[in-house]
Protein backbone atom coordinates (compact mmCIF):
# COMPACT_ATOMS: atom_id res chain seq x y z
CA UNK A 1 0.00 0.00 0.00
CA UNK A 2 0.94 3.75 -0.17
CA UNK A 3 3.03 5.26 2.47
CA UNK A 4 2.46 8.61 4.23
CA UNK A 5 4.82 11.37 4.79
CA UNK A 6 4.81 15.04 5.41
CA UNK A 7 7.18 15.88 2.17
CA UNK A 8 8.57 19.49 1.10
CA UNK A 9 5.80 21.15 -1.37
CA UNK A 10 6.72 25.02 -2.42
CA UNK A 11 8.35 25.07 1.18
CA UNK A 12 7.75 22.19 4.05
CA UNK A 13 4.94 22.85 6.21
CA UNK A 14 5.49 23.93 9.81
CA UNK A 15 3.01 23.11 12.08
CA UNK A 16 1.62 26.29 14.05
CA UNK A 17 2.33 25.66 17.91
CA UNK A 18 -0.56 27.52 19.30
CA UNK A 19 -2.72 25.28 17.73
CA UNK A 20 -3.98 22.73 20.04
CA UNK A 21 -4.21 19.87 17.69
CA UNK A 22 -3.01 19.64 13.61
CA UNK A 23 -2.15 17.30 11.46
CA UNK A 24 -0.55 17.55 7.92
CA UNK A 25 0.17 14.83 5.89
CA UNK A 26 1.15 14.52 2.33
CA UNK A 27 0.93 11.23 -0.32
CA UNK A 28 4.49 10.88 -1.39
CA UNK A 29 4.70 10.19 -4.80
CA UNK A 30 8.52 9.06 -4.72
CA UNK A 31 7.67 5.53 -2.70
CA UNK A 32 6.94 2.04 -3.90
CA UNK A 33 4.49 -0.13 -2.79
CA UNK A 34 4.93 -2.57 0.05
CA UNK A 35 3.13 -5.39 2.31
CA UNK A 36 3.07 -3.37 5.55
CA UNK A 37 -0.48 -2.84 6.57
CA UNK A 38 -1.04 0.44 8.44
CA UNK A 39 -1.44 -0.06 11.80
CA UNK A 40 0.75 -3.07 11.80
CA UNK A 41 4.24 -3.29 12.93
CA UNK A 42 6.66 -2.66 10.85
CA UNK A 43 9.01 -5.32 9.44
CA UNK A 44 12.46 -4.94 11.30
CA UNK A 45 15.53 -3.18 9.15
CA UNK A 46 17.16 -6.01 7.42
CA UNK A 47 20.48 -4.19 7.49
CA UNK A 48 22.05 -4.16 10.66
CA UNK A 49 25.69 -4.31 9.73
CA UNK A 50 28.14 -1.26 10.35
CA UNK A 51 27.59 1.57 8.67
CA UNK A 52 29.80 2.84 5.36
CA UNK A 53 31.73 6.67 6.62
CA UNK A 54 30.83 9.06 3.78
CA UNK A 55 33.91 11.13 1.83
CA UNK A 56 32.84 14.74 1.39
CA UNK A 57 32.66 15.46 -2.45
CA UNK A 58 35.35 16.92 -4.18
CA UNK A 59 35.53 20.59 -4.28
CA UNK A 60 34.81 20.78 -7.57
CA UNK A 61 31.92 18.96 -7.76
CA UNK A 62 30.66 21.07 -5.18
CA UNK A 63 31.56 24.25 -6.96
CA UNK A 64 30.04 23.31 -10.49
CA UNK A 65 26.57 24.37 -11.41
CA UNK A 66 24.40 21.23 -12.21
CA UNK A 67 21.52 22.46 -12.84
CA UNK A 68 19.47 25.59 -14.07
CA UNK A 69 16.03 25.98 -12.84
CA UNK A 70 13.79 28.81 -13.52
CA UNK A 71 16.69 30.63 -13.83
CA UNK A 72 18.03 29.71 -10.88
CA UNK A 73 21.55 28.13 -10.86
CA UNK A 74 22.06 25.07 -8.57
CA UNK A 75 25.44 24.50 -7.85
CA UNK A 76 26.33 20.24 -6.37
CA UNK A 77 26.56 22.09 -2.78
CA UNK A 78 23.29 23.77 -2.95
CA UNK A 79 22.06 20.25 -3.90
CA UNK A 80 23.54 18.39 -1.10
CA UNK A 81 22.68 21.11 1.21
CA UNK A 82 18.92 20.94 0.15
CA UNK A 83 18.87 16.90 0.57
CA UNK A 84 20.15 17.03 3.73
CA UNK A 85 18.13 19.86 5.45
CA UNK A 86 14.90 18.01 3.93
CA UNK A 87 16.30 15.04 5.83
CA UNK A 88 15.73 17.04 8.69
CA UNK A 89 12.83 18.32 8.11
CA UNK A 90 10.94 15.48 7.33
CA UNK A 91 12.66 13.61 10.11
CA UNK A 92 11.98 15.99 12.69
CA UNK A 93 7.84 16.09 11.71
CA UNK A 94 7.51 12.32 11.46
CA UNK A 95 9.76 10.85 13.61
CA UNK A 96 7.35 8.82 15.26
CA UNK A 97 5.79 7.55 12.06
CA UNK A 98 9.46 7.08 10.90
CA UNK A 99 10.60 4.81 13.94
CA UNK A 100 7.56 3.43 15.31
CA UNK A 101 5.48 2.93 12.40
CA UNK A 102 7.37 2.60 9.50
CA UNK A 103 10.54 0.72 10.92
CA UNK A 104 12.68 3.43 9.82
CA UNK A 105 16.38 5.30 11.99
CA UNK A 106 17.30 9.01 12.69
CA UNK A 107 19.45 9.89 9.26
CA UNK A 108 22.95 10.20 9.98
CA UNK A 109 24.96 12.32 6.91
CA UNK A 110 28.51 10.75 8.48
CA UNK A 111 27.75 7.81 6.41
CA UNK A 112 26.01 6.92 3.16
CA UNK A 113 22.14 7.21 3.10
CA UNK A 114 22.17 4.23 0.81
CA UNK A 115 21.93 1.76 4.32
CA UNK A 116 19.87 3.94 6.21
CA UNK A 117 16.26 3.58 6.09
CA UNK A 118 13.38 5.76 6.43
CA UNK A 119 10.60 2.72 5.67
CA UNK A 120 11.97 -0.67 6.34
CA UNK A 121 11.93 -1.21 2.80
CA UNK A 122 12.95 1.81 1.57
CA UNK A 123 16.70 3.52 2.10
CA UNK A 124 16.73 7.16 2.90
CA UNK A 125 18.72 7.82 -0.08
CA UNK A 126 16.33 6.40 -2.49
CA UNK A 127 13.67 8.21 -0.91
CA UNK A 128 14.84 11.22 -0.20
CA UNK A 129 16.80 12.16 -4.00
CA UNK A 130 13.94 12.16 -6.05
CA UNK A 131 11.94 14.48 -3.61
CA UNK A 132 15.27 16.98 -3.54
CA UNK A 133 14.78 16.69 -7.26
CA UNK A 134 11.60 18.11 -7.00
CA UNK A 135 11.62 20.60 -4.28
CA UNK A 136 14.11 22.27 -6.10
CA UNK A 137 12.15 22.26 -9.13
CA UNK A 138 9.13 23.88 -7.58
CA UNK A 139 10.43 25.92 -5.09
CA UNK A 140 12.60 27.77 -8.34
CA UNK A 141 9.06 28.22 -10.09
CA UNK A 142 8.16 29.96 -7.19
CA UNK A 143 11.44 31.84 -6.58
CA UNK A 144 10.77 32.94 -10.19
CA UNK A 145 7.28 33.83 -9.76
CA UNK A 146 7.66 35.92 -6.78
CA UNK A 147 10.49 38.14 -9.01
CA UNK A 148 7.73 38.02 -11.88
CA UNK A 149 4.68 39.54 -8.84
CA UNK A 150 7.10 42.07 -7.86
CA UNK A 151 6.59 40.18 -4.37
CA UNK A 152 7.77 42.88 -1.52
CA UNK A 153 10.63 41.50 0.80
CA UNK A 154 10.47 43.95 3.90
CA UNK A 155 13.49 44.57 6.22
CA UNK A 156 11.83 43.01 8.83
CA UNK A 157 11.57 39.85 6.27
CA UNK A 158 15.42 40.89 5.44
CA UNK A 159 16.51 40.61 9.34
CA UNK A 160 14.87 37.51 9.72
CA UNK A 161 16.50 35.39 7.11
CA UNK A 162 19.62 36.91 8.26
CA UNK A 163 19.15 35.87 11.77
CA UNK A 164 18.22 32.31 10.95
CA UNK A 165 21.10 31.54 8.85
CA UNK A 166 23.13 33.08 11.87
CA UNK A 167 21.15 30.22 14.05
CA UNK A 168 21.13 27.52 11.45
CA UNK A 169 22.25 23.95 13.26
CA UNK A 170 24.46 22.22 10.86
CA UNK A 171 24.16 18.25 10.91
CA UNK A 172 27.24 16.21 11.76
CA UNK A 173 28.43 15.05 8.76
CA UNK A 174 27.87 18.27 6.41
CA UNK A 175 30.10 21.06 7.52
CA UNK A 176 31.85 20.73 4.48
CA UNK A 177 28.89 22.71 2.98
CA UNK A 178 30.06 26.19 3.20
CA UNK A 179 28.33 29.17 5.19
CA UNK A 180 27.84 31.15 1.70
CA UNK A 181 25.62 28.42 0.41
CA UNK A 182 23.84 27.88 3.24
CA UNK A 183 22.87 31.24 3.69
CA UNK A 184 22.18 31.11 -0.28
CA UNK A 185 20.04 28.16 0.40
CA UNK A 186 17.89 29.43 3.10
CA UNK A 187 17.28 32.61 1.42
CA UNK A 188 15.24 30.69 -1.23
CA UNK A 189 14.01 28.80 1.30
CA UNK A 190 12.79 31.69 3.04
CA UNK A 191 11.59 33.36 0.04
CA UNK A 192 9.65 30.63 -1.34
CA UNK A 193 8.13 30.82 2.50
CA UNK A 194 6.52 34.65 2.07
CA UNK A 195 5.92 34.01 -1.50
CA UNK A 196 3.67 31.14 -1.06
CA UNK A 197 2.45 31.75 2.77
CA UNK A 198 1.50 35.53 2.67
CA UNK A 199 1.82 36.82 -0.73
CA UNK A 200 -0.60 34.12 -2.56
CA UNK A 201 -2.65 34.67 0.80
CA UNK A 202 -3.06 38.40 0.34
CA UNK A 203 -2.78 38.35 -3.66
CA UNK A 204 -6.09 35.75 -3.52
CA UNK A 205 -8.07 37.69 -0.66
CA UNK A 206 -11.69 37.34 -1.23
CA UNK A 207 -14.70 39.66 -0.70
CA UNK A 208 -17.89 39.65 1.07
CA UNK A 209 -19.68 38.95 -2.15
CA UNK A 210 -17.61 36.13 -2.88
CA UNK A 211 -17.94 34.70 0.62
CA UNK A 212 -21.88 35.02 0.36
CA UNK A 213 -22.09 33.55 -2.86
CA UNK A 214 -19.95 30.67 -2.07
CA UNK A 215 -22.21 29.78 0.98
CA UNK A 216 -25.57 30.15 -0.97
CA UNK A 217 -24.22 27.60 -3.89
CA UNK A 218 -22.84 24.90 -1.05
CA UNK A 219 -24.46 25.24 2.11
CA UNK A 220 -24.05 21.99 2.78
CA UNK A 221 -19.97 22.67 3.33
CA UNK A 222 -20.57 25.46 5.61
CA UNK A 223 -23.88 24.49 7.95
CA UNK A 224 -24.56 21.89 11.04
CA UNK A 225 -27.64 19.77 11.76
CA UNK A 226 -28.34 18.81 15.20
CA UNK A 227 -30.22 15.33 15.08
CA UNK A 228 -31.40 11.98 17.66
CA UNK A 229 -30.09 8.83 15.40
CA UNK A 230 -29.53 5.03 16.31
CA UNK A 231 -28.94 2.05 14.07
CA UNK A 232 -30.34 -1.27 14.19
CA UNK A 233 -28.47 -3.92 12.24
CA UNK A 234 -30.35 -7.06 11.58
CA UNK A 235 -29.62 -10.79 10.61
CA UNK A 236 -32.17 -13.54 9.39
CA UNK A 237 -30.00 -15.99 11.39
CA UNK A 238 -30.82 -15.72 14.69
CA UNK A 239 -27.84 -17.01 15.98
CA UNK A 240 -25.53 -13.71 14.90
CA UNK A 241 -24.00 -11.59 16.40
CA UNK A 242 -21.71 -8.84 15.53
CA UNK A 243 -18.10 -8.02 15.74
CA UNK A 244 -18.77 -7.02 19.98
CA UNK A 245 -20.54 -10.43 20.06
CA UNK A 246 -24.38 -8.98 20.52
CA UNK A 247 -26.69 -10.48 18.77
CA UNK A 248 -29.01 -9.28 16.03
CA UNK A 249 -32.44 -8.87 15.66
CA UNK A 250 -34.29 -10.40 12.89
CA UNK A 251 -35.11 -7.82 10.54
CA UNK A 252 -39.03 -7.78 11.47
CA UNK A 253 -38.04 -7.09 14.72
CA UNK A 254 -35.20 -3.91 13.63
CA UNK A 255 -38.22 -2.49 12.01
CA UNK A 256 -40.31 -3.08 14.75
CA UNK A 257 -37.85 -1.24 17.23
CA UNK A 258 -37.06 1.60 14.52
CA UNK A 259 -40.97 2.06 13.94
CA UNK A 260 -41.30 2.88 17.72
CA UNK A 261 -38.53 5.11 17.43
CA UNK A 262 -39.88 6.74 15.05
CA UNK A 263 -43.05 7.44 16.95
CA UNK A 264 -41.01 8.62 19.95
CA UNK A 265 -39.08 11.36 17.68
CA UNK A 266 -37.41 14.30 19.67
CA UNK A 267 -38.89 13.26 23.01
CA UNK A 268 -36.55 11.18 25.78
CA UNK A 269 -38.89 7.60 24.98
CA UNK A 270 -36.20 7.88 21.97
CA UNK A 271 -33.47 7.12 24.32
CA UNK A 272 -35.34 5.06 26.51
CA UNK A 273 -36.26 2.66 23.53
CA UNK A 274 -32.55 2.82 22.18
CA UNK A 275 -31.53 1.45 26.09
CA UNK A 276 -34.20 -1.12 25.85
CA UNK A 277 -32.90 -2.36 22.16
CA UNK A 278 -29.20 -2.50 23.45
CA UNK A 279 -30.14 -4.49 26.86
CA UNK A 280 -32.34 -6.94 24.88
CA UNK A 281 -29.17 -8.00 22.62
CA UNK A 282 -26.31 -7.41 25.28
CA UNK A 283 -27.64 -9.49 28.18
CA UNK A 284 -23.88 -8.85 29.77
CA UNK A 285 -23.69 -5.30 29.09
CA UNK A 286 -21.77 -2.87 31.34
CA UNK A 287 -23.73 0.30 32.85
CA UNK A 288 -20.45 2.23 31.22
CA UNK A 289 -20.92 1.55 27.76
CA UNK A 290 -24.74 1.85 27.77
CA UNK A 291 -24.19 5.63 28.93
CA UNK A 292 -22.02 5.78 26.14
CA UNK A 293 -24.25 4.02 23.62
CA UNK A 294 -27.21 6.65 24.76
CA UNK A 295 -25.35 9.54 24.50
CA UNK A 296 -24.38 9.28 21.00
CA UNK A 297 -28.19 8.86 20.08
CA UNK A 298 -28.27 12.99 20.30
CA UNK A 299 -25.79 14.90 18.14
CA UNK A 300 -25.40 18.71 18.29
CA UNK A 301 -23.29 20.60 15.68
CA UNK A 302 -23.37 17.28 12.72
CA UNK A 303 -21.59 18.81 9.48
CA UNK A 304 -21.97 16.98 6.25
CA UNK A 305 -20.72 14.09 4.95
CA UNK A 306 -22.27 11.91 2.19
CA UNK A 307 -24.72 9.33 4.25
CA UNK A 308 -28.03 8.45 3.65
CA UNK A 309 -29.77 9.71 6.76
CA UNK A 310 -27.35 12.88 6.43
CA UNK A 311 -28.40 13.64 3.08
CA UNK A 312 -32.23 13.37 4.55
CA UNK A 313 -31.07 15.43 7.21
CA UNK A 314 -29.22 18.46 5.50
CA UNK A 315 -32.47 18.58 2.82
CA UNK A 316 -33.69 22.41 2.31
CA UNK A 317 -36.99 20.92 3.25
CA UNK A 318 -36.20 19.50 6.43
CA UNK A 319 -37.91 21.08 9.60
CA UNK A 320 -37.85 20.37 13.21
CA UNK A 321 -39.31 17.52 14.40
CA UNK A 322 -39.22 15.35 10.73
CA UNK A 323 -38.20 11.97 11.35
CA UNK A 324 -37.32 9.02 9.09
CA UNK A 325 -36.00 5.61 8.87
CA UNK A 326 -33.64 4.07 6.15
CA UNK A 327 -32.90 0.83 4.97
CA UNK A 328 -29.01 0.65 4.48
CA UNK A 329 -28.31 -0.90 1.03
CA UNK A 330 -24.81 -1.51 2.09
CA UNK A 331 -25.05 -3.51 4.94
CA UNK A 332 -28.29 -4.79 6.65
CA UNK A 333 -29.32 -2.63 9.03
CA UNK A 334 -32.03 0.49 9.87
CA UNK A 335 -31.52 3.87 11.02
CA UNK A 336 -34.00 6.60 12.83
CA UNK A 337 -33.39 9.70 11.94
CA UNK A 338 -34.72 12.64 14.06
CA UNK A 339 -34.29 16.25 12.89
CA UNK A 340 -33.90 18.56 16.04
CA UNK A 341 -32.62 21.71 14.49
CA UNK A 342 -32.40 21.87 10.41
CA UNK A 343 -28.96 23.19 8.74
CA UNK A 344 -28.23 25.91 10.38
CA UNK A 345 -24.54 28.35 10.04
CA UNK A 346 -21.92 28.47 12.62
CA UNK A 347 -22.65 32.01 14.59
CA UNK A 348 -19.81 31.67 16.85
CA UNK A 349 -17.55 34.50 17.44
CA UNK A 350 -13.62 34.41 16.18
CA UNK A 351 -11.10 36.92 16.85
CA UNK A 352 -7.95 37.43 14.83
CA UNK A 353 -4.57 38.76 16.55
CA UNK A 354 -0.83 38.94 16.46
CA UNK A 355 1.53 37.55 18.57
CA UNK A 356 5.17 36.63 18.97
CA UNK A 357 6.44 33.54 20.82
CA UNK A 358 9.78 33.89 23.02
CA UNK A 359 11.09 31.55 25.51
CA UNK A 360 11.65 33.68 28.56
CA UNK A 361 9.37 36.21 30.33
CA UNK A 362 12.36 38.77 29.79
CA UNK A 363 12.55 39.08 26.05
CA UNK A 364 8.94 39.43 26.08
CA UNK A 365 8.36 42.07 28.35
CA UNK A 366 11.79 43.88 26.09
CA UNK A 367 9.96 43.48 23.05
CA UNK A 368 6.66 45.07 24.13
CA UNK A 369 8.47 48.11 25.56
CA UNK A 370 10.33 48.41 22.09
CA UNK A 371 6.82 48.31 20.67
CA UNK A 372 5.03 50.56 22.92
CA UNK A 373 8.23 53.13 22.70
CA UNK A 374 7.13 53.16 18.77
CA UNK A 375 4.28 54.25 17.31
CA UNK A 376 2.46 51.43 18.37
CA UNK A 377 0.49 50.35 15.15
CA UNK A 378 -0.71 46.86 13.66
CA UNK A 379 2.11 47.42 11.19
CA UNK A 380 5.01 47.62 13.48
CA UNK A 381 3.71 44.96 15.69
CA UNK A 382 3.89 42.51 12.42
CA UNK A 383 7.37 43.40 12.25
CA UNK A 384 8.63 43.30 15.36
CA UNK A 385 6.86 39.75 15.24
CA UNK A 386 8.79 38.79 11.33
CA UNK A 387 11.95 39.96 13.32
CA UNK A 388 11.48 38.12 16.31
CA UNK A 389 9.11 35.37 16.86
CA UNK A 390 10.15 31.75 17.33
CA UNK A 391 6.65 30.41 16.43
CA UNK A 392 7.63 29.07 12.72
CA UNK A 393 3.59 28.90 11.91
CA UNK A 394 3.51 32.75 11.44
CA UNK A 395 6.83 34.19 11.13
CA UNK A 396 6.46 35.56 7.80
CA UNK A 397 2.74 36.31 7.83
CA UNK A 398 3.75 38.84 10.96
CA UNK A 399 2.68 36.68 13.73
CA UNK A 400 -0.99 36.83 12.30
CA UNK A 401 -3.62 34.12 13.45
CA UNK A 402 -6.90 34.99 11.92
CA UNK A 403 -10.27 34.50 12.77
CA UNK A 404 -9.78 31.25 14.78
CA UNK A 405 -13.01 29.87 16.74
CA UNK A 406 -13.23 29.97 20.47
CA UNK A 407 -11.40 26.96 22.32
CA UNK A 408 -8.74 26.28 19.10
CA UNK A 409 -5.96 27.70 20.86
CA UNK A 410 -4.32 26.84 24.26
CA UNK A 411 -5.93 27.76 27.22
CA UNK A 412 -4.19 31.06 28.48
CA UNK A 413 -4.04 32.11 24.65
CA UNK A 414 -7.63 31.52 24.42
CA UNK A 415 -9.11 33.04 27.05
CA UNK A 416 -6.96 36.34 26.25
CA UNK A 417 -7.99 36.54 22.62
CA UNK A 418 -11.68 35.93 23.86
CA UNK A 419 -12.16 38.37 26.77
CA UNK A 420 -15.38 39.81 26.65
CA UNK A 421 -13.39 43.55 27.33
CA UNK A 422 -10.81 43.26 24.68
CA UNK A 423 -10.55 46.13 22.20
CA UNK A 424 -8.34 46.47 18.88
CA UNK A 425 -5.08 47.62 19.93
CA UNK A 426 -4.75 46.13 23.18
CA UNK A 427 -1.49 44.09 24.30
CA UNK A 428 -0.45 41.71 27.24
CA UNK A 429 2.04 38.95 27.55
CA UNK A 430 0.56 35.49 27.46
CA UNK A 431 2.39 32.42 29.15
CA UNK A 432 2.07 28.83 27.72
CA UNK A 433 3.95 25.65 27.66
CA UNK A 434 5.19 26.62 24.50
CA UNK A 435 6.89 29.96 25.96
CA UNK A 436 5.65 33.49 26.65
CA UNK A 437 3.33 35.44 23.93
CA UNK A 438 3.21 39.02 23.28
CA UNK A 439 -0.22 39.56 22.19
CA UNK A 440 -1.83 42.09 20.02
CA UNK A 441 -5.46 42.26 19.54
CA UNK A 442 -6.50 42.64 15.89
CA UNK A 443 -10.27 42.65 15.84
CA UNK A 444 -13.67 40.57 16.92
CA UNK A 445 -13.28 38.24 13.48
CA UNK A 446 -16.19 37.19 11.34
CA UNK A 447 -18.76 34.68 12.65
CA UNK A 448 -17.27 31.02 12.09
CA UNK A 449 -19.17 29.87 9.10
CA UNK A 450 -17.92 32.87 7.06
CA UNK A 451 -14.47 32.56 8.55
CA UNK A 452 -14.43 28.96 6.88
CA UNK A 453 -16.12 30.08 3.69
CA UNK A 454 -12.97 32.55 3.49
CA UNK A 455 -10.37 30.44 4.53
CA UNK A 456 -12.41 27.66 1.76
CA UNK A 457 -12.33 30.37 -0.77
CA UNK A 458 -9.02 31.32 -0.53
CA UNK A 459 -6.70 27.93 0.43
CA UNK A 460 -8.38 26.64 -3.41
CA UNK A 461 -7.26 29.75 -5.39
CA UNK A 462 -4.14 30.02 -3.60
CA UNK A 463 -3.77 25.94 -4.50
CA UNK A 464 -5.15 26.63 -8.19
CA UNK A 465 -2.33 28.97 -8.66
CA UNK A 466 0.30 26.96 -6.82
CA UNK A 467 -0.57 24.12 -9.18
CA UNK A 468 -0.41 25.76 -11.96
CA UNK A 469 3.20 27.67 -11.35
CA UNK A 470 4.75 24.31 -10.61
CA UNK A 471 2.68 22.37 -13.36
CA UNK A 472 5.26 20.04 -14.93
CA UNK A 473 7.97 22.06 -13.87
CA UNK A 474 11.85 19.79 -13.72
CA UNK A 475 15.25 20.34 -12.79
CA UNK A 476 17.51 19.17 -15.72
CA UNK A 477 20.32 18.17 -13.87
CA UNK A 478 23.87 17.78 -15.91
CA UNK A 479 24.47 14.41 -17.39
CA UNK A 480 25.90 11.82 -14.60
CA UNK A 481 25.05 13.86 -11.86
CA UNK A 482 21.84 12.57 -9.85
CA UNK A 483 23.30 9.09 -10.29
CA UNK A 484 26.56 9.86 -8.52
CA UNK A 485 25.35 11.81 -5.52
CA UNK A 486 27.53 11.22 -2.85
CA UNK A 487 25.59 11.02 -0.04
Amino acid sequence: MKKFLITAVASAVLLSICLSSCTVVYESAGTSDSNTTAGTTPDPIESEKPKTPVTPPAEDDLSAVVAQCSGTDITGEDFYFFLYYLCELIYKNNEAYIVNYYGGEKPDYRYTLKEQYIMSDTTWYDYMIPQTEGFIAEMCALIKASVDDGMVVTDADKARIQNDAKNYAIPAGTEYISESCRNKCLELIALNDIFYYRHLEEKNAVTDDEINAEYEKNKKNYTAVDIKYYQIPFSDDTAATDANGTTLPTKAQAQAYADRLMAAGASDEFEKIVEEIYKAHNPNYKEEDLKTILSYCKIEGQTYYEYDFLTWAFDSARKEGDVTSIESENEDAISVTVCLKPAYPDESPTASIRHILVDTEDIAKSILAEFEAGDKTEASFAALATKHTTDPGSKYTGGLYASFAEGTMVESFNDWSFDEARAAGDTGIVATDYGYHIMYYVSAGMPMYKATVQSTLVSNKKQAEYEKLVKDVKAEFIDGFIENINA
